[in-house]
Parts: structure tokens; C-alpha cells; sequence
């Protein structure tokens, strides 16, 4: 367990099974998800329970997880954990003239008579009663004045001047029609309770920044900008067709994207939640599905999503200095090994087929050459180049690339693999590398330009009935490392 021991506890209390295995995990994330409506992966919590190494958990997710057991967040949860401990303080024990152990109070002059013992503790209950009483008269008295009056509704912009990169917006379409816009698998989605995929049941807030004359639209509770696909986004410059038009007509907003000297007109379908021009509203055609109100949601710092959009991205450059041009690497994870000692690290090569093993074979050797461009994600990435055991002269060489492989549309980060074949497209061969101070890499799966789901993952480890497999993540995890060979 780690220093979130005690929600751990708690949880597995809650649903009755002690977290041992992957499987756990993953049994744990999809009853999450049905319980609350909300997605936490199983790595994620594998790394919360310590099961896998990993940077400390980001307070969203251990809001999440408090949620999930009834609380209002984490604070809220370790709250009780105090109020519990000081209320369940053990009460000495002593040992009387036959050798058993009694448990007594302090004592006092006059030793009452069980009686008046009991007579004192039902006053003292009835006293602590009637205080928690009073108490939430009191702070429901406060939380009902310091509320915003229910009739006075929230400010709604009507024109571009009116948008601060201060403030959090709704945005909904007209009169409800398609449902309010919200989060879920990482997609933007609909309220709309006749869409059948990228349903979500909670509206969010969105930030709508303007950034040299362009505006982004930024989710707040994940932290993330939203690409010309609808789905999130780390790398809101670098992406093409990521910045977005506003406009308005008769007081509604239209949100169009870049898409190859084109607008893409976000339009909230009524079958699917989402779809752009393509799929949806064509031709800037005006309907209730791209007919958006934007309401203020209260005040925003902008300054962590701005920074997001700086050319400058120390890690990115850490990892370039340290990767030789045209070395050769095997790259590898570690995981605590379930089976062995406590702490004991298990490392897991990386294979061209993008199975990870144990063992270190001439099947892992990587050539890593450095490519640079406008085209690539923070203007520099690799070429990993796969040498095979048993390649021929002129042969031994195949450029980088990762696939997706099969998905489902509810889920689509959960599955696919990672594997280095030919490609017909360069930029897709390239690889983005990120080195924090602790000496782990982070990699991204594809320099390409246009970020849609699948180029804007990084790569990771899922687990398939406890065995370790490469995969795919929005969650930028710092857990490879590079060992040079000769």
C-alpha cells in the first residue's frame, strides 16, 4: 500500500474484495465508472494502491475515488478519518487482584454507582446531540446565505468581447435541445439523452482561450485543450486544426475548427453526442445541433493552460540532449515484481512486435535517429529504427511506427499495441520523447501533426490476466527507460 493507505482500505471495505491482482484493478475501474458515471483507468489505481510505480496522484483522482465510496472528496474523507480516530481513543486497561483485565475510566473522588454512570453518559449524549443539532442548523444556515440565489441565473455571453480567458464557461445548445457539452472517455460529448455513444451524464466547464488572435477550447477538469476531433489534446499549438473560430448569430455562438484551409462546424448529433461537419451540419448550414449558448461558470486561472501552449517544453529538450543520433537502445519498463519481494523490480524489454519480455534479445535493439521539423511535435522527434537478428545487408533497418490496432468506440484508449513496421507516411514514424529529473522517459506515440485520438496517446503497460503488454494512454506516464548498447 502507499501513503493513501487508508482510502485504499476504505474502498476495498466498500466493495468487499481485496485489490491483489490486474484484474482487480480492472474490475474495480469498470465498477467506478457504472457507480459514479465517472472513468478512472486501472493503471491509474494500480498506482495509487502501489502496485505500480508512478508519480503521486493528481487530487482529481483521489476526489474520484472518495466520491466513489460517498464522500465529497479526498479532504472531505480524511476529515472523518481524524473526527473517527479521536473518537475511538482506547480506554486504559488494568489488571485486577485475580489477573483479568478490566478496562477503567480515570478516577475520580466519589466512585459512582453504575447507575448514576449511565445517568451521566445518556446527558452527556443527549448533550452532544443536541450540539450537532445546533452545529447544522448553523452551517446550513451559512451554506443557505453564502449560496448564489437560485432565481438570479448566470451570466450569458452574447458576443465575442464579452469571453475572458478568466472565466469558465457552460456551453449548451439552444434551449437544451442536444443536452449541454461535457466529458467522457476523453471526447467531448453530450447531455443529450437520445444520443446512443459519447453520452455523458454531467455537464463540464470549458475555458475558451484566445492566444495570438486564436481561440482554443480548453477542458477544465481534465486539464486538456479539445482537437479538431473532439477529443483532448495535450499539445494545443503544435496540433494542427486544434485553434477554433467563435462567431455569432442572433446572440448564439458557432464553434468552428480548422480542417485544411476549411471550417469544421462543431455539431452535437442526436444519435452519436458529437460529430463535426462531415458527419453532422453541412455546408455551414445553422441547426439546434451547432446553435450554442455559453453561460459564465465562475472564475478561471489560466495561467497553467497557457503555458501548455509555449514552444519551450524543458523535457522535451532533456530527452533530446540525452539520446544519442543513430545509438542504439533497448528501451524497457520496470514493475514491482507481484510473485517476488517487496520493492523488487522486474525490468520488461520492449519488442518490435510490441510484446514486452524479461529478456534481453537482439529482437530489442532500436536505432534511434533524430529527425526536426515544423511538422513535429515540439519541432523535434526519432525515427525508431528496428534492427532484426535476422536481417540481410541493407535490410536490418525498419522505421519506427505504432498502430492503434483494433478499438471500440466507447472505449477507444483501453486497447491496441505498439509495433515498429515499414509506413508509407514519414511523420508517422517518428516518436517524441519527454525525460523527467528522476531519469524515466515519457513517450509519445506519433510526431504527426494532426492530432487525432490515436496520435495524441503516449505509450504505456496494460495488463492481460497479469501479463504485461505495451499499450496506449492519454496519461503522459514517465515509467521507460533507454539502456545503450553497444
Amino acid at each position: 500500500m502507499t501513503e493513501f493507505n487508508c482510502l485504499c482500505r476504505a474502498i476495498e471495505k466498500e466493495v468487499r474484495r481485496t485489490l491483489s491482482a490486474p484484474s482487480d484493478f480492472k474490475w474495480l475501474s469498470l465498477k467506478i465508472e457504472d457507480s459514479i458515471h465517472e472513468h478512472i483507468s486501472h493503471t491509474t489505481l494500480m498506482r495509487v494502491w502501489g502496485y505500480l510505480p508512478g508519480v503521486t496522484p493528481r487530487k482529481v483522482t483521489l476526489d474520484l475515488l472518495a466520491r466513489f465510496i460517498g464522500y465529497l472528496g479526498y479532504d472531505d474523507f480524511m476529515a472523518h478519518q481524524v473526527k473517527d480516530s479521536q473518537e475511538e481513543a482506547p480506554i486504559p486497561e488494568k489488571k485486577t487482584a485475580t489477573g483479568t483485565v478490566s478496562k477503567e475510566k480515570p478516577a475520580t473522588e466519589d466512585v459512582p454507582t453504575n447507575d448514576t454512570r449511565e445517568t451521566k453518559g445518556n446527558s452527556r449524549r443527549k448533550l452532544w446531540i443536541v450540539a450537532a443539532i445546533a452545529l447544522g442548523i448553523i452551517f446550513v444556515g451559512i451554506f443557505l446565505w453564502l449560496r448564489p440565489s437560485t432565481s438570479q441565473k448566470p451570466l450569458r455571453i452574447v458576443s465575442l468581447s464579452q469571453l475572458k480567458n478568466t472565466k469558465q464557461y457552460f456551453i449548451r445548445t439552444r434551449n437544451n435541445e442536444r443536452g449541454a457539452l461535457g466529458i467522457y472517455q476523453r471526447q467531448i460529448a453530450t447531455t443529450f439523452n437520445r444520443a446512443k455513444a459519447h453520452r455523458c451524464d454531467t455537464a463540464s466547464t470549458f475555458a475558451i482561450l484566445k492566444f495570438k488572435g486564436d481561440y482554443y477550447l480548453y477542458s477544465i477538469a481534465d486539464r486538456r485543450f479539445i482537437n479538431i476531433y473532439g477529443h483532448e489534446t495535450d499539445a494545443p499549438i503544435d496540433g494542427y486544426g486544434t485553434c477554433m473560430k467563435v462567431s455569432t448569430r442572433d446572440s448564439l455562438f458557432v464553434l468552428d475548427f480548422c480542417k485544411n484551409d476549411t471550417l469544421s462546424t462543431l455539431n452535437m448529433n442526436e444519435n452519436y453526442g458529437i460529430c463535426l461537419t462531415d458527419w453532422g451540419t453541412t455546408n455551414g448550414k445553422f441547426d439546434v445541433g451547432n446553435q450554442f449558448i455559453i453561460e459564465e461558470a465562475g472564475d478561471f486561472d489560466p495561467t497553467e493552460a497557457l503555458s501548455m501552449m509555449q514552444e519551450t517544453n524543458q523535457e522535451v529538450m532533456a530527452a533530446t540532449k540525452s539520446i544519442e543520433d543513430g545509438g542504439t537502445y533497448a528501451i524497457y519498463t520496470e514493475t514491482t515484481s507481484p510473485n517476488g519481494k517487496t520493492g523488487q523490480k522486474v525490468r520488461h524489454y520492449l519488442h518490435a512486435n510490441g510484446s514486452l519480455s524479461d529478456k534481453l534479445t537482439d529482437s530489442c535493439r532500436f536505432v534511434l535517429h533524430r529527425r526536426e521539423g515544423q511538422t513535429f511535435y515540439r519541432k523535434v522527434a526519432f525515427h525508431v529504427c528496428y534492427h532484426g537478428k535476422n536481417a540481410t545487408k541493407g535490410k536490418e533497418c525498419q522505421w519506427g511506427f505504432t498502430s492503434q490496432g483494433e478499438t471500440d468506440i466507447a472505449h477507444p484508449y483501453r486497447c491496441g499495441h505498439l509495433e515498429v513496421k515499414p509506413y508509407e507516411f514519414a511523420d508517422w514514424q517518428s516518436q517524441v520523447f519527454f525525460l523527467n529529473t528522476s531519469g524515466y522517459y515519457a513517450i509519445r506515440a506519433t510526431a504527426v501533426s494532426i492530432e487525432w485520438w490515436g496520435a495524441a496517446t503516449f505509450w504505456t503497460v496494460n495488463y492481460n490476466n497479469g501479463k504485461p503488454e505495451a499499450g496506449y494512454s492519454l496519461e503522459r506516464a514517465y515509467i521507460w527507460r533507454m539502456e545503450k548498447l553497444s
